[in-house]
């Protein structure tokens, strides 16, 4: 059976976040991506007291930040980690945007480190 071995989540906010908002934020994100996608839901629901969750802050620049650079900048921290990145869109790397309460734009990039 897979093991899910950490939760990379990146946050690429207006502004830097201190660590306590910064897990609020990813677990806000997290909560409506489980809400609407199944498969986020069922990943998520493999965390167990041994996986680790690592969470990294950059600050979002529309001008300079595509989709494809956000997902190379969190491919990066990943091997950073010493872990290796696949990512499958919809099975182990999802994203979700959202507006903050002065609505400014925000994005959370989740990636699974699954192990078989």
């Amino acid at each position: 059976m897979p093991t899910l071995q950490t939760v990379y989540m990146m946050a690429f906010t207006p502004n830097k976040m201190e660590n306590d908002a910064l897990i609020g934020v990813c677990r806000l994100a997290s909560d409506m991506l489980s809400a609407k996608d199944k498969a986020f839901a069922q990943r998520m629901g493999l965390i167990s007291k041994t996986t680790r969750m690592t969470f990294s802050n950059q600050l979002y620049i529309s001008t300079m930040h595509t989709p494809q650079n956000m997902q190379t900048t969190l491919g990066g921290w990943v091997k950073n980690e010493k872990a290796p990145f696949a990512p499958i869109l919809g099975d182990t790397f999802f994203a979700h945007g959202m507006r903050d309460p002065k609505g400014m734009e925000n994005f959370v990039l989740f990636y699974f480190h699954i192990t078989n």
